[in-house]
């Protein structure tokens, strides 16, 4: 491991894991699972 790699990653990182924590915190992963099985249904049935 270098210094170097982890000064530049670590932005990245953080920012990372920022976001998949409020996408959870906002329950994005629930929704778009529902939304995205009902939209196959409904397209299937017609």
């Amino acid at each position: 491991m270098d210094i170097r790699f982890l000064i530049v990653g670590a932005p990245f990182l953080i920012a990372f894991f920022y976001t998949l924590f409020w996408l959870k915190k906002w329950g994005a992963f629930n929704s778009t699972n529902k939304n995205f099985r009902k939209n196959i249904s409904l397209k299937m049935n017609q």
